[in-house]
């Protein structure tokens, strides 16, 4: 991952700050409890977007490279991934919202706050999932 002279170490290097920088102001302000339940409950909500953004990012980069050249096509296309991605965004959320306090009895009444924790981050991560074509269209 960490390449020296690899010119996308920067990139991975913010990425990576971005990403976990909010972990220290929290721990300040609320203390260890608060910040694990937030590491959890970031873990979890983080794997089926990534899996969705992963995949709709590589089915989506040969169609906009092909397309690069007629605009009126490539634009039609990147509505149709938007809102595509909206709608998975918007049924990802709706499980994950709906499901996540059937897991409390498996994991014990201590992840109670895990859960609620878990479904403040959807509306977050759902944000992410639906920028996704916009960063793939972008490059």
């Amino acid at each position: 991952m960490w390449n020296i002279g690899n010119p996308s170490t920067p990139h991975h290097l913010c990425l990576s700050l971005s990403n976990n920088i909010i972990i220290f102001f929290l721990e300040k302000d609320f203390g260890l409890k608060i910040v694990g339940f937030f590491v959890l409950a970031q873990r979890l909500v983080q794997a089926p977007v990534e899996l969705v953004g992963t995949t709709l990012f590589n089915v989506t980069t040969q169609r906009f490279s092909e397309l690069k050249n007629h605009p009126s096509d490539l634009r039609s296309f990147y509505m149709k991934i938007v809102l595509f991605s909206f709608a998975i965004s918007v049924g990802i959320g709706v499980a994950i919202w709906g499901t996540v306090d059937y897991f409390i009895p498996l994991l014990g009444s201590k992840w109670a706050d895990a859960s609620s924790m878990v479904k403040s981050l959807i509306p977050y991560f759902m944000s992410i999932l639906f920028v996704t074509p916009t960063t793939n269209f972008l490059r």
